[in-house]
């Protein structure tokens, strides 16, 4: 596996669920699928934007092959409200810059709730001259 450099924002330290869904965007680029599956709610759904929908730890695991040549990680911001939580950064992938969007939807709105839903926004940046 190539190693990634992750750089940005990390959570404040007040905010639990912020902190959660920072380190599994970072699990999910590291491909850390024992710590993913600790933090997705068993029927967890992902829904690519203009594409797929993946249900469940293993069907969301496999999807996530594509990012393993993924060579560095920029979180810009982490955070949630209630049931909700969002995090936005890009990433470069070959010589390629992507700029992505996770939208969370958690099982309640207590702290150690897991994660049952998220819609995911990827799009090519363009190469500047």
């Amino acid at each position: 596996m190539t190693k990634i450099q992750v750089t940005g924002n990390s959570s404040c330290g007040n905010s639990p669920k912020s902190e959660l869904i920072h380190q599994l965007t970072v699990d999910a680029f590291l491909q850390q699928h024992e710590q993913l599956e600790e933090k997705l709610a068993a029927d967890c759904t992902v829904e690519l934007a203009g594409g797929d929908v993946y249900v469940g730890h293993k069907n969301i695991l496999s999807m996530l092959t594509p990012l393993q040549n993924v060579t560095s990680l920029h979180i810009a911001s982490a955070f949630t409200h209630g049931k909700q939580g969002a995090v936005n950064g890009s990433f470069k992938k070959d010589t390629q810059t992507y700029s992505f969007a996770l939208i969370f939807t958690f099982t309640s709105a207590g702290k150690n709730a897991k994660v049952q839903q998220i819609s995911c926004y990827v799009m090519k940046e363009r190469n500047h001259a």
